[in-house]
C-alpha cells in the first residue's frame, strides 16, 4: 500500500470517527421525546398552572379579551404571562446533567422545584418539573414528566437561570393596575378622608362639565371647571407599586386597624364600584428621607402610602407620586 493510499485511509477513518463522535453523538443519553421542553406555538396555550412544595399554587386562565384570570378571582399581570410563555417557547437544552451532579440536581428538584403543567383547552400540553440553578448560575435544572433523568437548560443568547420567571405566590401573579377608567365611563366619584374635612364628591353622570359637591352633599361653585375635568380624568392607568409579599396576616390586620387616611371610591355608569383605601406608612429603615429640613425625625414616610383595594385584605405599596393628583381635599378646588 503506498503513502497516499494510506493518507486517503486515514482521512477517511477520521471523517468516519468525527461524523459518528459530534454528529450522531452515540455518547449522549438525550432521547428527543425528553429533552423537548419548548412550546413552540405558545398561542396554543390556554390555562397553566404552577405549584411549589409549600403548597402553593396558581391557575392562570386565558380569556376571550386575551387577559389572563389568575386563580378565577383576580387579573394577572400580563407581563409575566407573556415573560413565561416566551421563557417556554425559548428554553432548549444546554448538556445532559452529569453524572456527579445527578443526585445534586434530583435533590434540588424534589426540595425546590415547581411543577408546571400547560394545557390546550383541557388537553395537556407539556409538564415540566423546575428547579434551582445549576454551581455556574448558566443553566436551570428541569425534568420532564415521565422522564428519569433532568437536565440543564437554558435560552440561547441569555446568561443567567430561569427559575426567577416560574413562581407559585399568587400575589406575585396579580395585576398592579387600580383605577383605569376614560372620563366617560365614570359616574361618580367619592373622596372621603378620616376626620371628614376636605372630603367631597363629583357627580359626572349626564353633565357637560362635572359637578362638585362637599363632604354634606352640598353643591360647591368652583372657578377652575377645567381642571375639575381633569381631575376626573385622572383616574386612568394608575397602578399600585407592589403587594406585600414579606409580612403575615397579622401584620397586615394590624396596618387595616390603623386610622383610614383616605378612602376612594370611583363608580362607573354600569353601577359597579371600586375602592381604594389609604393608611399613612411609618417611616421604617428602607424609607429614603429619615429626616426633615430642620433635622427632625419623619415619622410617616413622605413617599408612600399603604393601600388596600377593595376588600381584599392584602397590603398594597401605593406611591404619592404617582396618586398625589388623585389624592386632594376639596379646598384643592378653589
Amino acid at each position: 500500500m503506498n503513502r497516499s493510499i494510506k493518507i486517503l485511509l486515514i482521512l477517511f477513518i477520521a471523517t468516519v470517527a468525527i461524523y459518528f463522535l459530534f454528529v450522531r453523538k452515540p455518547w449522549t443519553t438525550i432521547k428527543g421525546e425528553l429533552k423537548d421542553f419548548a412550546i413552540k406555538d405558545t398561542s396554543n396555550v390556554t390555562q397553566i398552572f404552577i405549584a411549589d412544595l409549600n403548597h402553593q399554587s396558581v391557575t392562570l386562565i386565558k380569556q376571550q379579551n386575551n387577559t389572563w384570570k389568575l386563580n378565577k378571582n383576580y387579573i394577572a399581570d400580563n407581563s409575566k404571562i407573556k415573560l413565561l410563555l416566551q421563557t417556554i417557547h425559548d428554553v432548549n437544552v444546554l448538556r445532559p446533567v452529569f453524572p456527579k451532579e445527578h443526585n445534586t440536581a434530583i435533590a434540588d428538584l424534589t426540595t425546590r422545584g415547581l411543577k408546571v403543567i400547560f394545557y390546550k383547552g383541557e388537553n395537556v400540553l407539556k409538564t415540566i418539573y423546575v428547579g434551582s440553578a445549576t454551581p455556574e448560575q448558566t443553566g436551570t435544572y428541569m425534568l420532564i414528566d415521565g422522564s428519569a433523568s433532568p437536565y440543564v437548560t437554558h435560552i440561547p443568547g441569555f446568561v443567567g437561570f430561569l427559575t426567577p420567571r416560574f413562581f407559585a405566590e399568587e400575589l406575585k401573579w396579580r395585576n398592579k393596575l387600580i383605577f383605569d377608567y376614560k372620563p366617560e365611563e365614570i359616574r361618580s366619584i367619592k373622596v372621603s378622608f378620616g376626620n371628614s374635612e376636605g372630603s367631597f364628591s363629583i357627580d359626572n353622570s349626564e353633565n357637560e362639565f362635572p359637578i362638585l359637591k362637599d363632604g354634606n352633599g352640598n353643591i360647591k361653585q368652583i372657578l377652575d371647571l377645567k381642571y375639575l375635568k381633569y381631575y376626573v380624568a385622572s383616574f386612568n392607568q394608575l397602578y399600585c407599586e407592589g403587594f406585600d409579599v414579606e409580612h403575615n396576616m397579622e401584620f397586615k390586620d394590624s396596618v387595616f386597624k390603623t386610622p383610614v387616611f383616605c378612602t376612594l371610591i370611583v363608580t362607573d355608569k354600569n353601577g359597579k364600584s371600586n375602592k381604594l383605601q389609604l393608611h399613612l406608612k411609618a417611616s421604617d429603615i428602607k424609607t429614603k428621607e429619615q429626616f426633615d429640613e430642620n433635622g427632625y425625625p419623619i415619622s410617616n414616610d413622605p413617599e408612600k402610602y399603604f393601600g388596600f383595594i377593595n376588600d381584599d385584605k392584602n397590603v398594597v405599596y401605593i406611591q404619592k407620586y404617582n396618586f398625589g393628583k388623585i389624592v386632594l381635599k376639596s379646598t384643592d378646588f378653589k
